[in-house]
């Protein structure tokens, strides 16, 4: 596929519209990427363009090889002299910076904002960067092997009673203070129903929204996911943690001993590990299901 770079291109949701046109001449797709955020290079990687690659952000730990690629700082704080010496001909990330589409329009270097937010608009989007990268082949296939991954686990759990899960992303060290916890259009959400899963919170329309241990012990969730990406807890200080939750009272998650931490990189990032996330949490709702 060719396609026409005319300045700087942006995607919001599906549609791709170009700014600031100045630059005129055929090309077949970017060949020097630099991907700001992990889910971008995960993806990107997936699509076997990592040879493309000039940079990645200090956050982007997977696959292995990316410790091979210049790292350019994070999305709120990217390295910008680092950006303009490694003369991209495309910029990728997830979501939108105003202060790096801003510096794009000044250097007039191309920049693509992805949508991750939710299973069909991930695909859909990773369809797209595969048609401007001149790999759709390789993108349908990949948005094919994940669909068969969640179908996979769909259909173990199919007449499978579902659990309220309370899933949180933090909260307050040595309190229940800070609680957030997940929407009810997130992928996370998504994945926790793929699991065998009802999220006590996904009526919730806000983004990350906080709750009160009031409203949390209300709903009595029957497990409670703590996600720690990246993290090494030990016995020691999952016993702290897990005396945090005690302190909450009999809600079933608790009095049933169905407090788990999880740990893995991968969790929270929308792209191409979605399957494992969603195999990891059936193993902690579902522990029939799969072993671990």
């Amino acid at each position: 596929m060719v396609f026409l770079i005319t300045g700087v291109f942006i995607s919001l949701g599906l549609n791709t519209v170009s700014e600031q046109p100045s630059l005129n001449h055929p090309v077949t797709g970017p060949q020097r990427i630099i991907c700001i955020t992990p889910a971008i290079t995960e993806i990107v990687f997936a699509l076997g363009c990592q040879q493309r690659v000039r940079g990645v952000s200090d956050f982007c730990t997977w696959p292995p090889e990316v410790v091979h690629k210049d790292k350019i700082g994070g999305f709120f704080n990217p390295n910008y002299e680092r950006l303009t010496a490694l003369n991209p001909d495309m910029i990728i990330a997830q979501g939108r910076s105003e202060k790096i589409i801003a510096f794009c329009r000044q250097k007039n270097i191309p920049f693509l904002s992805l949508e991750l937010n939710d299973l069909e608009t991930i695909k859909q989007e990773i369809i797209m960067l595969g048609e401007i990268l001149d790999c759709v082949s390789e993108a349908q296939e990949l948005c094919q092997d994940m669909t068969q991954q969640i179908d996979d686990i769909r259909n173990k759990l199919q007449g499978v009673d579902k659990k309220r899960i309370f899933f949180t992303l933090g909260r307050t060290s040595g309190l229940m203070k800070g609680l957030s916890t997940i929407d009810g259009n997130s992928f996370m959400n998504e994945l926790i129903e793929v699991a065998g899963g009802i999220n006590i919170f996904a009526d919730i329309q806000q983004p990350y929204p906080q709750i009160s241990k009031e409203t949390l012990v209300k709903r009595r969730p029957e497990v409670i996911i703590e996600a720690h990406p990246g993290e090494t807890l030990d016995d020691k200080r999952q016993n702290e943690l897990i005396s945090d939750w005690q302190a909450l009272g009999d809600i079933p998650a608790v009095t049933n001993n169905q407090i788990y931490f999880l740990t893995e990189d991968y969790l929270l990032i929308p792209g191409v590990r979605l399957g494992q996330t969603a195999r990891r949490l059936t193993q902690v709702i579902h522990p029939e299901i799969f072993s671990e």
